[in-house]
């Protein structure tokens, strides 16, 4: 419904795609949520599997320098990383993912 939200004639072409591009993300998300480190994960700006790949490569200089000197500040829900997982398990086991 959401798609289709400021269009005066809803049978045309067209719509706000946004959302749609945010669930899949938060899908991925959540499905990858056991490789994730999410610390690092917020550092950087960049998609689930472009993080994953730069995992396997062992991360960029300026990945591993932000991270290892704790140059960032933390987001609030990330202070607690066990209350953290144990939400993001919940959210995964209510949506079926």
């Amino acid at each position: 419904m959401r798609v289709k939200r400021g269009i005066k004639d809803t049978s045309q072409l067209g719509g706000m795609y946004k959302d749609q591009v945010y669930l899949i993300g938060a899908i991925e998300i959540l499905k990858s949520r056991k490789k994730i480190d999410f610390l690092k994960f917020f550092s950087v700006k960049m998609g689930v599997q472009d993080y994953l790949r730069q995992e396997k490569l062992k991360l960029t200089n300026i990945f591993r320098q932000i991270v290892v000197n704790d140059q960032m500040l933390r987001p609030y829900f990330l202070k607690d990383m066990e209350t953290y997982l144990a939400k993001l398990d919940l959210i995964a086991q209510t949506n079926f993912v």
